[in-house]
């Protein structure tokens, strides 16, 4: 598990883990999130520097030419 899995696991529980009220965990909630964000920043500028190709998303699909193909 790299670093980065580590910090975003432990921010993702640390809402329910700290917050007694809805207004403690909303706060909690932006802090996390914008560190998110942030930490994003700067991984994709060092993606940059490090002359890495930009992340493409694959197509999603419904399998429909799948279900077809199992049907016969």
């Amino acid at each position: 598990m790299t670093a980065i899995s580590v910090v975003l696991t432990a921010m993702a529980g640390m809402m329910a883990r700290c917050a007694g009220n809805d207004l403690q965990r909303r706060k909690i909630d932006q802090v996390c999130y914008e560190t998110r964000l942030q930490l994003a920043a700067i991984l994709n500028e060092l993606a940059d520097q490090a002359g890495e190709s930009p992340l493409t998303h694959a197509p999603t699909t419904d399998n429909t030419e799948d279900d077809e193909t199992n049907d016969r």
